[in-house]
């Protein structure tokens, strides 16, 4: 359980320390903490990223969940609605997908990142998402449907 906690603490520290990193064009490194509302009680820490002229925002997180289990997971998602709403707020909507490898094994699904953006300094983000989802469960056998509400805080700094 120590080196789970230890493991977890580390991926969020760094996902916290990148945003120092600077590169030209329209990407953006970040982190954010994550819970999975139906699936939980896990909570977890993401480091997120996006690359120049590649219309997805990716997302590689950790987590555990209570009583020690610790998993891995991806995600991709396509933001294809983007609105400015007022003053410093911005919304988007997106679609992805998500991959969760555990340690008695993986969800594979998709979701619907709605966001909301806080712009207080240029170039950080500040935001809070809900992402409703549909999925599989691959573990003693398969699960379907697998409903899911990934929810994530956190920051983006965009360059």
């Amino acid at each position: 359980m120590k080196r789970k906690s230890l493991l977890l603490f580390l991926l969020v520290l760094f996902s916290l320390i990148t945003f120092q990193v600077y590169a030209e064009g329209g990407s953006a490194i970040g982190g954010a903490f994550s819970i999975d509302i139906l699936n939980g009680p896990y909570n977890g820490g993401v480091f997120l990223f996006k690359f120049d002229k590649v219309p997805f925002m990716f997302g590689l997180g950790g987590r555990i969940k209570a009583g020690g289990d610790i998993s891995v997971g991806f995600t991709s998602d396509w933001w294809f609605y983007r609105s400015h709403l007022t003053g410093i707020f911005n919304l988007y909507v997106g679609s992805g997908l998500f991959l969760t490898i555990k340690d008695r094994g993986l969800d594979l699904g998709a979701h619907i990142p709605v966001g909301l953006q806080i712009f207080l300094l240029d170039p950080l983000e500040i935001f809070v998402q809900l992402s409703p989802g549909l999925g599989i469960r691959f573990e003693k056998g398969v699960e379907f449907p697998l409903w899911s509400i990934q929810g994530a805080a956190g920051f983006r700094v965009w360059f």
